[in-house]
């Protein structure tokens, strides 16, 4: 069996030299493919623009190469994110060099478990168990896609499979000393989503500023314009006590590197998504007194660390594999 890996890292690539969601992905489930036998090619996703990828058994695109060339359906509504006519023309040709060099599956693997994709991929691996298919009329389904959505968002739900997340031993495991140590991940970028966290981050921020006896790292404070390791961050998880989960997205690759790093995950309880963060050892909390005690805590990073180390890109990988060849 041969895998097409499309992603954003090339064969040179070490984990040193990769800083975000898609090349951790890539390097890591591309390690575990070919340490289970599987022969994989490594394809960055921009020289598809230009060029065909090699032939292969099964594509596999991780997300974040997808979402800017294979939304075909809504390109022409999508002007802002597809922008001219000439680059929504390249998008299609990348999804067809794609389908055209593909000889049985082409896959997505997607961070969530969100919907749509099944109309352009013969699998769509999830990271967090699928919930399809929801009533539209149901509370829950409400809740996750709003009241506007007047049909059911997906084709076929039976095209969902759970692949799971994986953090790598070698870089996620606990170092820490006596100092207490936070580690706050970065707040919403966007008006649309940091206005309605706003009042959270008021809280976080009030409470860290009062501590004295605690050291910590914000992602912010490195938000120079330099893309930094993934490495050095795993450096200031492995000794971090804590992990301060500032976002609404519950399904983040940071918690569970986190939480392998033994770090306690602190969520505000309305961002708290019990159907992807169950797995972890997280504190959850309403008020500043409720933040404050949980911060007070003595915590235990070693069974946090062996109750979130059974997530393994080994696992992922086999996963994927039974997905392939079912």
């Amino acid at each position: 069996m041969i895998v097409n890996l499309i992603g954003a890292i090339y064969e040179e690539t070490t984990p040193h030299q990769i800083n975000s969601y898609n090349p951790v992905v890539t390097y890591f489930l591309n390690r575990a493919l070919r340490d289970l036998g599987v022969e994989t090619n490594l394809v960055l996703y921009t020289n598809i623009y230009e060029h065909d990828p090699p032939p292969c058994d099964h594509t596999l695109v991780i997300v974040g190469s997808a979402f800017m060339n294979f939304d075909i359906m809504r390109a022409e509504q999508r002007s802002h994110v597809f922008g001219t006519k000439e680059k929504r023309e390249r998008a299609k040709a990348f999804c067809n060099r794609i389908y055209n060099s593909t000889r049985d599956k082409t896959t997505l693997l997607i961070d969530s478990n969100f919907s749509y994709w099944d109309r352009y991929f013969d699998i769509v691996f999830t990271v967090a168990t699928p919930t399809f298919p929801l009533d539209p009329t149901s509370e829950a389904f409400l809740k996750r896609y709003g009241s506007k959505s007047k049909s059911k968002p997906w084709l076929y739900p039976e095209k969902y499979i759970y692949a799971g997340w994986g953090a790598d031993p070698e870089y996620c495991y606990p170092d820490k000393n006596e100092q207490k140590t936070i580690f706050v991940d970065g707040y919403e970028a966007s008006a649309k989503y940091y206005n309605p966290c706003k009042k959270w981050y008021v809280i976080i921020d009030h409470v860290l500023k009062s501590l004295t006896d605690a050291k910590t790292h914000r992602i912010y404070d490195y938000s120079d314009g330099k893309r930094h390791p993934w490495t050095t961050f795993q450096r200031m998880l492995r000794e971090s006590h804590f992990y301060i989960d500032p976002q609404l997205g519950a399904t983040g690759l940071t918690r569970i590197e986190a939480a392998t790093c033994g770090c306690l995950i602190v969520s505000a309880k309305e961002m708290y998504g019990a159907w992807a963060l169950d797995p972890l050892e997280t504190a959850c909390w309403e008020t500043e007194e409720e933040l404050r005690e949980i911060l007070a805590r003595e915590t235990n990073p070693q069974c946090i660390h062996e109750r979130a180390r059974v997530q393994t890109w080994n696992k992922v990988a086999k996963r994927i594999i039974a997905g392939l060849n079912p």
